[in-house]
């Protein structure tokens, strides 16, 4: 089986909040394995009472999200925390071990008297990728359906603290403004964790020609969303959606950009045929170019990994 890695998964959400769903078969622990997916990068998502992504509670939602992680692990060896690129190595060369990336998607509750702190904490116990914004503006700057707000001065610190200590900084929801401040001030390749090119599915969640070539010009990459209703605007569509966003990518960014960020555990819109959970992953590879086919699975994800953190 070929290895992936893939760089976005809501994994907790999606198996401890199971009635936020319609389904319960996207993705799994046991799924990961069985599917060889070597290194996922997994999400610390919180959904607040009624859904006030703002409520104070959140952090302690994501710090709660980030401990069983770990408990997971410390209860099942096979799988690893990814802190350090050895550790990326020593994962992908080892058959029977799997590694996860501690992520938050949405950092909207901060406090900057005691947000740094609470910070360093969640990175000395693993944290190594963080996702400043969501859907929402957020004292760090704006998500995908906010139009207007640009990166903040706070969200300028949030960079330098990420590339300082070896963090992930994904760019996945980000709206235009945001996007393109960061890329002023970022010294290393831009990394979209799940995100797909708006041209042939133009929806705010994705990415237009300009920016994607800018993650190809920096050397970073983007990873394939597989939910439906960001790969294709066609009422009906199968796995040529994926093969029509990888062509496009390739064209735009570079077969150098391609990589694979499912989003399963946290599609809520729908598949399209052929697609529905990490178990179809593994038989979709067979479909993409071969000259782009490991380099889609893991062979880039693998390199910006080893280069980011």
């Amino acid at each position: 089986m070929v290895p992936i890695i893939d760089l976005h998964q809501d994994l907790l959400l999606y198996t401890t909040r199971p009635e936020l769903f319609k389904d319960t078969n996207q993705t799994s622990f046991e799924k990961i394995k069985e599917n060889n997916l070597k290194i996922v990068t997994v999400s610390a998502f919180p959904v607040p009472p009624e859904e006030n992504f703002f409520n104070p509670i959140s952090n302690d939602m994501i710090e709660e999200d980030l401990q069983t992680y770990l408990e997971h692990v410390t209860k099942h060896p096979e799988f690893v925390i990814i802190k350090k690129k050895e550790d990326v190595t020593r994962v992908m060369e080892t058959e029977d071990l799997f590694g996860l990336i501690l992520h938050i998607e949405g950092l909207n509750v901060f406090d900057e008297k005691s947000g740094w702190s609470m910070l360093e904490r969640w990175y000395e116990i693993g944290l190594r990728s963080v996702g400043p914004v969501w859907n929402l503006a957020n004292p760090f700057g704006g998500g995908d359906k906010d139009e207007n707000k640009g990166l903040t001065d706070l969200g300028k610190k949030l960079v330098t603290w990420c590339e300082e200590r070896g963090l992930l900084l994904d760019f996945a929801h980000m709206n235009a403004p945001t996007f393109w401040d960061t890329t002023k001030i970022v010294s290393r390749p831009i990394l979209i964790s799940h995100g797909n090119a708006a041209t042939l599915c133009p929806r705010p969640r994705n990415y237009t020609d300009e920016q994607l070539h800018a993650v190809g010009e920096s050397g970073g990459v983007v990873g394939l969303l597989l939910g439906k209703k960001f790969l294709t605007s066609k009422d009906n569509a199968g796995i040529e959606a994926v093969l029509d966003q990888i062509a496009h990518i390739e064209s735009v960014a570079g077969k150098d950009a391609l990589a694979i960020g499912s989003d399963f555990g946290g599609i809520l819109s729908g598949f399209v045929d052929g697609l529905h959970s990490v178990d179809d992953v593994q038989t979709v590879l067979p479909s993409t170019p071969e000259d782009v086919r490991e380099l889609f699975a893991y062979k880039n994800a693998e390199r910006i990994l080893m280069q980011l953190l």
